[in-house]
């Protein structure tokens, strides 16, 4: 995302959800340790500041559901974004048994930081797919079975094709108000 982009939106009154898509399915990555997620968050957090992103706003890792993503990687993120004064997101799968889910609890068991991340559950995408504003469904993302705050739910992706007839990819997703004070 560009400064221009952003001046462009937020000049209409959009939010800015910032998500890290820089994460991957690796060791180096979501599949490593602390190191690699304070490695992530950080490099998160500069292009956050890159961007004149301020402190106080959420910024979410992207991991996608068939990762396999660690208890000492979301450690990692955590503790490493909160220090530089972000919130702690973390987009995954928070359905009941998932590596996310097992990864997620695992960590906020031991470091308060984890504890208090926000989440963006993926799961469940709920039939016929592609509705908004009032046809959406009712709030009902999947939910850590140790807890924590789920905040944003995408319950429908690659929704609505151009003029093109090509897929555009819009995901659907809804809010609640937490998120949408950390947003920027």
């Amino acid at each position: 995302m560009t400064s221009a982009e952003t001046a462009f939106l937020q000049g209409r009154g959009c939010k800015i959800l910032p998500t890290y898509n820089g994460t991957s399915n690796t060791p180096g990555s979501v599949q490593g340790g602390f190191a690699e997620g304070q490695n992530d968050a950080g490099a998160a957090a500069d292009a956050a500041q890159a961007l004149g992103i301020p402190a106080g706003i959420a910024i979410y890792a992207d991991i996608e559901g068939a990762w396999a993503v660690t208890s000492d990687w979301i450690r990692g993120w955590a503790t490493a974004i909160t220090a530089r004064n972000f919130v702690s997101g973390l987009y995954g799968d928070c359905t009941p048994g998932s590596t996310f889910e097992q990864a997620f609890c695992a960590a906020q068991a031991v470091e308060p930081t984890a504890a208090t991340s926000f989440l963006w559950s993926m799961q469940p995408e709920p039939g016929p797919q592609c509705r908004a504003a009032a046809a959406a469904p009712a709030y009902g993302p999947a939910r850590p079975g140790c807890g924590g705050s789920v905040v944003l739910w995408q319950y429908t992706e690659d929704c609505w094709e151009d003029t093109l007839g090509v897929n555009a990819g819009i995901d659907m997703d809804l809010a609640m108000d937490a998120a949408v004070a950390v947003m920027w």
